[in-house]
């Protein structure tokens, strides 16, 4: 719950914490509550989407690789990991950063069904294909199992960006990817 990741979602976090601020202000009038860190936590949330993207576009940039000219695969649409709910899920705001500069996108997610706001695959080989970047919104248990080396013989360019910590650098390296990953410098 406390690691650096693609961002936040779901339907309680989201608004509950905005709840808990607005509670706080109008009836904590008696014994005074900085409610700024709230504030802040849902401001940090809500961008890790936005960073994704930014370090999307710089890998691709790294290998030359206009965000216009790209293919992005995105792991995981829903919100939680191995779960099909895509209620105020990061991967929408992911998504719309990237359409909005022209990249073209699929998902997969092993356990979403029907996801109208980008094309999803059920079979992460096809997704994978002709990709330049696979970016992990989803911490879902398959993905931490990948043939790295397999997925990398299917994309046009072996990029990694991991929002949920799901590999390490050196095994993305060792496997031939350019590694960035959320919480690593």
């Amino acid at each position: 719950m406390h690691a650096p990741g693609a961002g936040g979602g779901g339907h309680c976090l989201p608004k509950d914490t905005w709840l808990l601020r607005s509670g706080l202000q109008k009836y904590g009038r008696n014994h005074q509550m900085d409610t700024e860190f709230i504030k802040l936590a849902r401001k940090i949330n809500d961008y890790m989407p936005r960073h994704m993207y930014r370090l999307i576009e710089g890998a691709l940039e790294e290998k030359g690789i206009p965000i216009r000219e790209a293919k992005v695969t995105i792991l995981g649409v829903a919100y939680s990991e191995n779960s099909d709910d895509t209620r105020n899920t990061p991967a929408y705001t992911l998504i719309q950063e990237l359409e909005a500069r022209g990249t073209e996108i699929v998902t997969h997610d092993p356990y979403v069904q029907d996801f109208p706001e980008a094309e999803l695959f059920k079979d992460l080989g096809d997704a994978a294909k002709g990709s330049d970047c696979l970016a992990i919104v989803t911490k879902h248990h398959e993905y931490h199992s990948l043939d790295l080396k397999k997925i990398r013989s299917l994309m046009r360019t072996p990029i990694i960006v991991d929002g949920r910590n799901v590999f390490k650098k050196e095994d993305a390296e060792k496997a031939g990817f350019l590694y960035q990953g959320i919480g690593k410098g």
